[in-house]
């Protein structure tokens, strides 16, 4: 989604952004051994263009992690702009 911008509808949008405060979740996706920011970080890129009354409380929560890519990420997303991914 982040790559190609696509914006789900808000109802998949709202699910995408349960799964990703799920802190179980970074444990089931591989490629994060130990980053618990993973899978935030990928939605908070993928939300730019998501509606910010779905979006906005959860782009907010990720600003309070002490991560520099995903809180880069969270705040470019808040402004409706993408960023460029840079995993680590």
């Amino acid at each position: 989604m982040a790559m190609t911008r696509s914006v789900p509808s808000p109802e998949v949008a709202a699910e995408i952004i349960t799964m990703a405060r799920d802190p179980q979740v970074p444990l089931k996706v591989r490629g994060y051994p130990g980053d618990m920011t993973g899978f935030r970080k990928w939605v908070a890129v993928a939300a730019a263009d998501w509606d910010p009354e779905i979006k906005d409380e959860f782009l907010r929560e990720c600003l309070v992690f002490d991560h520099q890519h995903l809180t880069t990420a969270a705040t470019a997303s808040l402004q409706g702009k993408y960023t460029k991914w840079q995993p680590y």
